[in-house]
């Protein structure tokens, strides 16, 4: 009830009374106190206006969470609440800080949606998760596991973040959207000035992520300041790899393809050496491991790196491209048809291939409609 819009603590009693009585919820409590009108003229209102409003935003839930929030804001007058709430003398930029930070956190939640959780689950989840973070203990001796979203705004003395590699962050799917790049780069931002004292950045030799493959470093990690950092590897494998006879096309073959042949390898063999080997770190300066990856960046935009033992493919045995994505034409702002609702605008999209889903604005009635692409035929419209 914040902000409370004439809904008093009397009123909250007798609706709490009332719901306990008919075994129902206070939601049901309050239709029910507005249809028989038990409750004095200025409650009814308050409650019949609060059902108003709850009505409103459960017809725009299943549209894009920003709307749903910024609808929110505007119906409950939340604005004017927190400046009559501001004792301190505080400018507005700082009373609505923390305000528009969740509405930028819901503009970065739709880009990221997937069609196969929405904006509002994800928001909950991390939601869910901070409300955790906030009851945290720091005065014991234990290690604390969150998402870069839940870490905002705390602080620890030490920080691990892991898999800082390509593919995961960033995202294999931000990589075509400079919006989408830029938050995973924001969120690895985040990431690092939790740290107090210690900060740690880690990746993957390989990783059984959607299938077994070998974990690059991130591109993220060449934006990085060098002067304060030490990089420590834990298998001499790894750094000889990088070295000039193996270069980096050994690194990038990643594991082998038969496991039996992993299993089997005796002391002798690549992996007993890396076992043998773990425990005495190799230490490379900051600025040698960084020079080797820029000469592996700049060798991936000139399209020299290869597969180990791969031998390069003529010109005229490529493989044809492959074909656009299904529904890749279903952007932002381009018109379509529905069979039912006649035409609209697309006002969002996300996710990829069969899991690609639309916002739409029907111009016929106003009302935004979210599809799955794979499951409503839609038409686009001529330009």
């Amino acid at each position: 009830n914040t902000p409370p819009r004439g809904i008093g603590k009397q009123t909250v009693e007798k609706l709490v009374e009332l719901a306990s009585s008919q075994q129902t919820s206070m939601l049901d409590a309050c239709r029910q106190a507005v249809a028989d009108k038990v409750l004095s003229k200025r409650a009814h209102s308050a409650v019949a206006s609060f059902l108003k409003i709850y009505d409103q935003l459960v017809s725009i839930v299943h549209g894009p969470l920003l709307d749903l929030l910024q609808v929110t804001v505007e119906l409950t007058h939340y604005r004017d609440y927190l400046l009559k709430q501001n004792r301190g003398g505080e400018s507005e930029t700082e009373v609505f800080a923390n305000l528009d930070e969740l509405l930028a956190e819901a503009r970065e939640l739709d880009v990221e949606a997937d069609g196969e959780k929405s904006a509002l689950e994800s928001f909950l989840e991390v939601s869910a998760l901070q409300a955790d973070t906030d009851r945290l203990d720091n005065t014991h001796d234990l290690v604390t596991l969150m998402t870069l979203h839940a870490a905002k705004g705390l602080e620890f003395s030490n920080v691990y973040v892991i898999a800082v590699e390509e593919n995961v962050l960033p995202h294999a799917r931000s990589k075509d959207d400079p919006l989408s790049l830029e938050e995973e780069r924001r969120l690895l931002f985040v990431g690092i000035t939790r740290a107090q004292d210690q900060l740690q950045l880690s990746y993957a030799k390989s990783r059984g992520f959607s299938g077994m493959g070998s974990g690059v470093p991130s591109s993220f990690l060449m934006e990085l300041p060098r002067s304060e950092m030490q990089v420590n590897d834990r298998t001499e494998s790894f750094a000889d790899e990088f070295s000039a006879d193996g270069g980096w096309d050994d690194y990038q073959a990643g594991p082998a393809e038969d496991w039996d042949e992993l299993n089997q390898a005796g002391p002798d063999d690549e992996m007993g050496q890396v076992h043998e080997e773990f425990d005495e770190a190799c230490q490379l300066p900051a600025e040698e491991i960084m020079r080797r990856l820029a000469a592996a960046q700049s060798a991936v935009g000139r399209g020299r790196l290869r597969i180990a033992g791969q031998r390069p493919v003529p010109p005229e045995e490529e493989e044809e491209e492959e074909p656009e994505e299904p529904w890749a034409e279903f952007r932002v702002g381009r018109l379509v048809k529905h069979d039912k609702f006649g035409q609209g605008e697309i006002l969002s999209a996300s996710g990829r291939g069969a899991k690609r889903s639309v916002t739409i604005n029907f111009f016929s009635d106003g009302a935004r409609r979210t599809f799955r692409l794979s499951h409503v035929p839609l038409v686009l419209c001529s330009t």
